[in-house]
């Protein structure tokens, strides 16, 4: 949920790949226990999105950004080459993060009105939100 009027609503998911149901099911049963290479990602959040993150947790402490989008634009829905390959090692965790504006202000035009502000769930529908980030990886 994201509350009407929250300014600045944020989630943030972390889990360790092999246990992610989502990434199970994606990949139909293989393994992500032994770690993995980034190599691009496609974050994915709708009209009141205002920044999103992801990042590897390592097991021994150190935070690594894989990508991160400051200023979001709901038009930026694209698939981001790393420089770098980010490597998620067995044990460690990835985190997403994303953040909304739900205040009356950061409410999108439509048909030239601002639509009022309302709480608003996980949803298909582009005045909905989502916060997702898929990535394109390799097994090491």
């Amino acid at each position: 949920k994201i509350a009407a009027g929250d300014a600045k609503a944020q989630h943030i998911f972390e889990e360790v790949p092999a246990n992610a149901n989502v990434a199970s099911v994606v990949l139909n049963g293989i393994g992500l226990g032994d770690g993995f290479q980034v190599h691009a990602v496609l974050p994915h959040m709708h009209t009141r999105g205002r920044s999103i993150d992801l990042s590897a947790l390592h097991a021994g402490g150190k935070t690594e950004t894989l990508l991160s989008i400051v200023n979001w634009d709901f038009n930026w829905q694209r698939l981001y080459f790393l420089a770098e390959p980010g490597v998620v090692a067995k044990g460690d965790k990835v985190k997403v993060r994303c953040q909304w504006d739900n205040s009356a202000a950061g409410q999108p035009v439509v048909d030239g009105k601002k639509l009022p502000a309302k709480d608003l769930q996980w949803g298909e529908g582009t005045y909905d939100e989502m916060c997702l980030a898929f990535m394109y990886i390799t097994l090491k």
